[in-house]
């Protein structure tokens, strides 16, 4: 007697999940590249910073602004830029931020 087995897998559930998955990330790809492009361009100085006010980004009018190049102001204290007579209470308001 001859049998055969077979299993039948419906992936389709799958194969939308991935489709999904790869739109998000060329949404996601073009956002950043938007939210880049929308920085580099602006006239005003921009600069990102994390939780202890360290400079992390800061935009080419940034640069103008001040004087100085990205690389000398990424890793840096945000209370760099200010006057020195500032620095002690804009400390203070961002931890209270």
């Amino acid at each position: 007697a001859l049998r055969a087995t077979g299993i039948n897998l419906d992936i389709t559930a799958r194969k939308t999940l991935e489709a999904s998955l790869r739109l998000s990330r060329e949404h996601e790809e073009e956002a950043a590249a938007g939210i880049r492009l929308l920085l580099q361009t602006a006239s005003q100085g921009i600069v990102f910073v994390d939780d202890r006010g360290v400079m992390e980004t800061v935009n080419d009018a940034v640069e103008h602004l001040f004087g100085w190049a990205a690389h000398e102001l990424v890793g840096r204290s945000i209370d760099a830029l200010l006057p020195a007579a500032h620095r002690e209470a804009h400390a203070q308001h961002r931890t209270a931020y």
